[in-house]
């Protein structure tokens, strides 16, 4: 407890630092050249990291940019104005992507929220600088993110209603999350009973509500097709891929590692999907992954990619 209430302490204390930072840094303009230059190096080498070491990424992102534009300033204005001059095209490409995004995630009833923004100017630059390339050849101007609930989260009812309201769905790993997501009002086709060790009493329930389910053996498989032949009814399923990536968490919430006990290992798969194919009762609909929680490297998510874009080839 002792520990706990430290470390939340400090928690606190970092992000009034890095607030005084942003603040320190947006009215920098205001001091000599070379304070300006040591106070922006101070903030790239250490509060950036810090910001991302505690999730912040917006923090980090404001920091990086403001150091940048006062430790390369020919630089930085000259990528401002090559990045504002495809301003107009860039935002309405963004909506374009978005709308698809939107619409294929509507097709298969996945409720999420999709969101697009332009990447931050600094990590532009330093793509460009690590890699020795021009801004033309820079193709991944914008990122875009797309957003599920977990339930396991948050469980307040209160909560999954707001969610539900706004059409979300929700990835559920227990039958008393899938029972509070149904009384929150979300519908069984936006809901993904999800988990490593469900039991027959947790399958029926799935058949029963009519809710996708998320397969990690071929001996679930079997036992689900027989769950719905009993009742009479097709089921959805799709298959979690073990991708067997080393990451750079903890061990104990690493859940895409060889030895972990989620999913199927991805050399497995094309054989398990030709399985659920052959079964009366299930319907394979699709494949997923999670690699662990705390990963704040892109370069893991790159390699999960990869891996699953080799299972659907």
């Amino acid at each position: 407890m002792l520990r706990s209430l430290v470390g939340s302490e400090m928690c606190i204390r970092d992000r009034v630092r890095l607030a005084d930072r942003i603040h320190n840094m947006r009215t920098l303009q205001y001091h000599p050249k070379e304070k300006r230059i040591y106070i922006a190096r101070e903030t790239m080498d250490i509060y950036a990291p810090l910001a991302n070491r505690l999730g912040i990424n917006s923090m980090r992102m404001e920091l990086e940019d403001l150091a940048f534009q006062y430790i390369a300033p020919d630089a930085y204005n000259d990528l401002t104005a090559k990045i504002v001059k495809s301003n107009e095209a860039r935002n309405r490409y963004t909506e374009e992507v978005k709308n698809i995004i939107q619409q294929e995630m509507e097709k298969y009833s996945v409720a999420c929220k999709v969101e697009g923004r332009d990447k931050h100017l600094y990590s532009i630059y330093k793509k460009m600088h690590e890699q020795h390339i021009n801004i033309d050849d820079v193709y991944d101007l914008i990122a875009f993110r797309i957003i599920l609930y977990a339930a396991k989260a948050n469980g307040n009812l209160n909560i999954i209603k707001i969610l539900a309201q706004e059409g979300a769905g929700a990835d559920v790993f227990s039958s008393g999350e899938l029972h509070m997501a149904l009384l929150a009002g979300m519908k069984p086709e936006h809901l993904l009973f999800n988990g490593s060790s469900k039991t027959e009493a947790d399958h029926r329930l799935a058949v029963e509500k009519g809710v996708r389910v998320s397969l990690d053996s071929l001996d679930e498989l079997a036992q689900l097709d027989r769950i719905a032949g009993e009742a009479g009814k097709v089921v959805e399923v799709s298959f979690r891929v073990n991708p067997a990536i080393d990451v750079p968490t903890h061990p104990k919430i690493a859940t895409g590692l060889a030895t972990s006990k989620f999913g199927i290992p991805a050399a497995e798969i094309t054989d398990e999907y030709a399985a659920a194919l052959a079964c009366t009762n299930v319907v394979p609909v699709g494949i997923h992954c999670h690699i662990g929680s705390q990963i704040r490297d892109v370069e893991p998510f790159a390699k999960e990619a990869q891996v699953m874009m080799e299972v659907v080839e």
